[in-house]
């Protein structure tokens, strides 16, 4: 019995595990691997090389094609730990409001572990440094004015840019879906000073067909949407400061803000595994129940090395 109360609690916090990504945007970018995972590890191969092709080959009798045995190499990544806090439901909270707080409690938990999740993953697959013809990174140009935030505004040109160092980088994918993932006031300026994206954001307004107020644009094949979350850097050495929930590492005004391009189902995977209940139910002294979580989950590049990021680039934004 105690099992089955346990497995109702995990489900109004999980859910179908195929679906629980698609809670947040990011997240639902990315390969959902979640099938693959055992033991709260992915577990997955990168194909070998591909066969040769000979010309207008000809047997002379003894002469063959060459034969090819593909080696695959396997792979594994192990999810991360994510704990909720725990939270007290009073039992006069049951009955007593005219809502259910149980299940706002559990949907409370539910955003903010998607929110650790994506944050991190964010942070995870923006590249860590420039790295000509696999993690590409322009500056916004200097000449640009300031954006609301006193930082360098992301124009037109410094997006073209970008497409270019990505097409060179992977001409394979120039017809790609690449998204660009730009903060608050960089989506602004854009809006503000490319007449080709404040038409578009202007349509869309004009249909009342949109979800968002900032709702997705078009240009140089990139779709570019907002989020507030991505990566910062080190405005000395230009590298990707260290992820850290409880204690940034940037500081604004001095760090760089930076704008994330990948591609969506390519660049990067998600995985939730187990997730464990730890609850002390009826508490006599408090007439209530506690309950926290642990899940395990991963989102970041195919594997555990840093040369497995790619597919990714990002334009950094300085002060101004």
């Amino acid at each position: 019995m105690a099992d089955l109360i346990k497995s109702i609690w995990i489900d109004l916090l999980i859910g179908d595990k195929e679906e629980f990504f698609e809670n947040d945007t990011f997240l639902s970018h990315g390969m959902n691997m979640s099938y693959a995972v055992e033991n709260n590890e992915i577990n997955f191969s990168y194909k070998g090389p591909r066969p040769g092709v000979t010309k207008n080959f000809r047997s002379d009798g003894t002469t063959e094609l060459p034969i090819h045995d593909r080696t695959d190499t396997p792979e594994k990544v192990g999810l991360d730990n994510y704990s909720t806090d725990q939270f007290m439901l009073p039992k006069v909270d049951l009955f007593g409001l005219p809502y259910d707080k149980k299940a706002s409690l559990m949907e409370d938990s539910r955003l903010a572990l998607l929110e650790s999740i994506a944050v991190e993953g964010l942070w995870a697959i923006s590249p860590a440094a420039h790295i000509a013809g696999q993690t590409p990174i322009i500056k916004a140009d200097s000449a640009n004015a300031a954006a609301t935030d006193n930082y360098d505004l992301i124009l037109e040109a410094d997006i073209m840019n970008l497409r270019i160092a990505l097409d060179k980088a992977y001409p394979g994918l120039k017809k790609a879906n690449w998204m660009l993932a730009v903060d608050t006031d960089a989506y602004w300026g854009l809006v503000k000073n490319s007449t080709i994206l404040a038409e578009q954001y202007k349509f869309q307004m004009s249909t009342g067909n949109i979800l968002s107020d900032t709702p997705d644009l078009k240009i140089y094949n990139f779709t570019i949407w907002c989020d507030d979350r991505t990566a910062w850097y080190n405005h000395s050495t230009e590298q990707k400061i260290a992820y850290n929930a409880t204690t940034p590492g940037y500081t604004v005004g001095t760090s760089w803000k930076s704008a994330l391009a990948y591609v969506p189902n390519k660049t990067f995977c998600t995985a939730i595994g187990t997730t464990q209940m730890f609850d002390k139910l009826n508490d006599p002294a408090k007439q209530a129940d506690f309950v926290s979580f642990l899940s395990r989950a991963y989102v970041g590049p195919w594997g555990e090395t840093a040369a497995n990021l790619k597919y990714v680039g990002a334009i950094q934004r300085r002060p101004n």
